[in-house]
């Protein structure tokens, strides 16, 4: 049984890849090119500056989690209605986004309002995609 032969087209014999296509990947791949250095991550440290919280994710990620776990976690979980005490320098972990996106703007009033300073917003056009 024989392959057929595998033929290779340019760029710029190929019509179907638009101007503007073209364009945006030559960006990324001269983005890509300035890549030199690669480290990989054994784990997330986001809650490195809250020992409590460092500790029980270990125990989560190592299995050995037990009841006094879900104890800490519904003490401290947001329930909604519930105040945030920001000025405690609290840490919040979320996987959504879209709440993260919240609960900075809602800490970043916070911090404004506890040191009594002017805030400048300048907003993006982001549109999340379910709406």
């Amino acid at each position: 049984m024989a392959w057929p032969s595998i033929v290779a087209i340019s760029w710029e014999q190929d019509n179907s890849f638009r101007a503007e296509q073209r364009h945006q990947h030559d960006k990324a791949h001269a983005l890509w090119k300035k890549f030199t250095t690669v480290i990989i991550l054994d784990e997330q440290v986001r809650a490195a500056g809250d020992p409590e919280l460092r500790r029980l994710l270990t125990r989560i990620r190592l299995e050995i989690q037990d009841k006094s776990d879900v104890d800490l976690l519904n003490i401290r979980c947001y329930r909604e209605g519930r105040w945030i005490p920001w000025e405690t320098g609290i840490t919040v972990v979320t996987p959504l986004n879209r709440n993260r996106w919240n609960l900075n703007m809602e800490a970043t009033l916070a911090f404004q309002r506890q040191h009594e300073t002017t805030l400048r917003i300048f907003m993006s056009d982001h549109k999340w995609k379910d709406g």
